[in-house]
């Protein structure tokens, strides 16, 4: 009888990781396919041989994506921090790079979202989720050369991994692919050594020539909250946060050759880069010091504000944050 219960048990078990590589390979076959950006950390554990551990940008939670009925959950004073989360978070497109618009702990109607669960929260905090898809297994010794490919030469190059994502918002993991445009920051600071302007530097880092939009005043980027951080919704936020930017014309188009570069200068001691909390008084992020971190956002028009431009179809679409900085410092 013993015998016949261990067999049993056994059997058990390998149908349930035959039930799981089938569910995988279904996801894999009919999952609707969509980048997700990510920075690899931690290239190697002995045990489980060469892979890359990820950490995505949606996993990552601002509080201003989040809906009432999950921010109510998480500002519970008695289960805030205690046990993980169901969430799931809506993705919109951009260049086939999705970007969480709200996060929810209710499933969707529809549409595309990836399913997972914050595992670190509590009021005030950082709050962190996590997918299934945080570890990527590579061919022996590539882990290393992942790690060592995002930056090159101060131009920190995203990598963007490909996501089949199921119907109840199942996420797998099926390649990568390194984002064609690479983003370096540069700060300027003044004799007290704090902060008064930045420069971005965008760089072509694929084999084709594309093209970005370098609006006037620094217009194609935006200053925001490093939401890396911890929560965002009552942060210091930009003044100019929420307005239109100017109409893109084909004068405002750079060509980018590969391996060329565009700087793109902003005064940061300019009124219209201060910052400013709960509608107070604005002022220059250097004043605030060590304080609260802060991000350069680079972000081309909407694709249908692009349309009549004559190299339309070569602008690279997506976003682009730089390094995280404040008044006197920087990642």
């Amino acid at each position: 009888m013993r015998k016949w219960l261990i067999i049993c048990a056994a059997g058990i078990q390998v149908l349930a990781i035959v039930f799981m590589a089938a569910g995988r390979e279904f996801i894999l076959l009919t999952g609707r396919t969509v980048y997700l950006r990510t920075a690899p950390i931690d290239p190697r554990d002995v045990f489980r041989g060469d892979y890359v551990r990820l950490d995505y940008e949606a996993g990552h939670i601002s509080g201003s994506l989040m809906a009432e009925s999950l921010k109510k959950r998480i500002s519970d004073p008695g289960g805030a921090g205690r046990r993980p989360l169901k969430i799931y978070a809506v993705l919109k497109e951009d260049g086939g790079l999705g970007e969480v618009e709200r996060v929810t702990d209710a499933m969707p109607g529809g549409g595309l979202f990836i399913r997972g669960r914050l595992e670190e929260y509590g009021p005030g905090g950082p709050i962190r989720a996590r997918y299934g898809i945080e570890a990527f297994f590579v061919e022996q010794k590539k882990g290393l050369d992942l790690e060592l490919g995002r930056n090159v030469e101060g131009i920190q190059v995203p990598l963007e991994m490909e996501v089949a994502v199921g119907r109840g918002g199942a996420a797998v993991l099926k390649g990568y692919r390194w984002s064609a445009l690479g983003m370096g920051l540069a700060r300027e600071t003044g004799t007290n050594r704090l902060i008064r302007a930045a420069t971005v530097t965008l760089k072509n880092m694929s084999s084709n020539e594309i093209a970005i939009v370098d609006l006037p005043g620094g217009a194609s980027l935006s200053l925001e909250n490093d939401f890396m951080r911890g929560p965002t919704d009552k942060e210091w936020s930009w003044v100019n946060a929420g307005q239109e930017p100017p109409a893109a014309t084909d004068d405002h188009v750079r060509m980018l050759k590969p391996g060329q570069a565009h700087d793109i200068r902003v005064d940061l001691s300019d009124p219209a880069w201060f910052v400013r909390k709960d509608g107070g008084k604005p002022v220059p992020i250097s004043e605030l010091g060590w304080g609260p971190w802060f991000r350069l956002v680079y972000r081309p028009p909407a694709l249908e504000d692009c349309a009549h431009l004559g190299n339309a179809g070569k602008i690279w679409r997506g976003r682009l944050l730089s390094r995280a900085f404040n008044g006197g410092g920087m990642d």
